[in-house]
C-alpha cells in the first residue's frame, strides 16, 4: 500500500537497530554498519590527536627554547635549571597516580636514559646560553639533534633510509645553519 512504512524483517525483533543494520542485512546497502562508523570516527579522533600533538611540540618546543635562552641570559645557571625542572615536575606529576609500577623493563631503563639525555641537553643550552649566545643562534644550533634520530633509526631499528630523507636531512640541517649564521656574514 502506497504511503505506509514497509514492514521491517525480524531485526527488530532481534534488538538489532533497522537503519543501521549488520553485515547480513547491508550487503550491497550502502547504510554504514555501527563498526564502520564508530572506525571512521576514531580515526578522526586519532588524526586530531595527532594534530593536536604535533602542534603542542611544536609549540612547546619553540616556546620553550624562547624562554630558555631569554632566562638564560638573565638568571643564574642553577637557578634556570631547577626553575626549568619543576616546570617539568608540575606538568608529570599529576600523570604519575595513573601508573602502576609493578615491574621494572628494559623500557623503563630506557625512559630513564632518555630523562637523562634530555637533562644533560637542558645542562648544555642553558650553559650556552648562559655564556652569551644568542636564542636566535642557539635554537637553531640545538636543533641539529635530528641527525641523531634520523640516523640512528636506520642502524638500530631497522628503519629505510630513502633518497627522499636523506635529501630531507640535508636541507633541514643546511636551513638550521643558515639560520643561525650571523646576519653580517652573508
Amino acid at each position: 500500500m502506497k504511503g505506509t512504512l514497509p514492514e521491517v524483517s525480524g531485526a527488530a525483533t532481534k534488538g538489532m537497530n533497522p537503519l543501521v543494520g549488520d553485515k547480513a542485512n547491508t550487503q550491497g546497502s550502502l547504510a554504514p554498519t555501527v563498526d564502520n562508523a564508530a572506525s571512521v570516527l576514531a580515526k578522526q579522533k586519532h588524526k586530531w590527536a595527532v594534530a593536536g600533538c604535533i602542534a603542542v611540540c611544536f609549540l612547546g618546543w619553540g616556546l620553550a627554547t624562547f624562554i630558555m635562552g631569554y632566562v638564560g641570559q638573565r638568571a643564574s645557571f642553577r637557578a634556570s635549571l631547577l626553575y626549568n625542572t619543576m616546570g617539568f615536575l608540575l606538568c608529570t606529576l599529576p600523570f604519575l597516580p595513573q601508573q602502576q609500577f609493578r615491574t621494572f623493563t628494559r623500557n623503563h631503563l630506557l625512559c630513564i636514559v632518555s630523562g637523562l639525555m634530555f637533562t644533560w641537553a637542558d645542562v648544555g643550552f642553558f650553559k650556552l646560553s648562559s655564556m652569551g649566545m644568542s636564542v636566535s643562534v642557539l635554537g637553531p644550533v640545538t636543533a641539529l639533534y635530528i641527525i641523531v634520530p634520523a640516523v640512528l633509526g636506520v642502524l638500530c631499528l631497522g628503519e629505510t633510509f630513502t633518497l627522499r630523507k636523506v635529501v630531507g636531512l640535508v636541507l633541514a640541517v643546511s636551513a638550521i645553519c643558515l639560520l643561525a649564521s650571523d646576519e653580517g656574514a652573508a
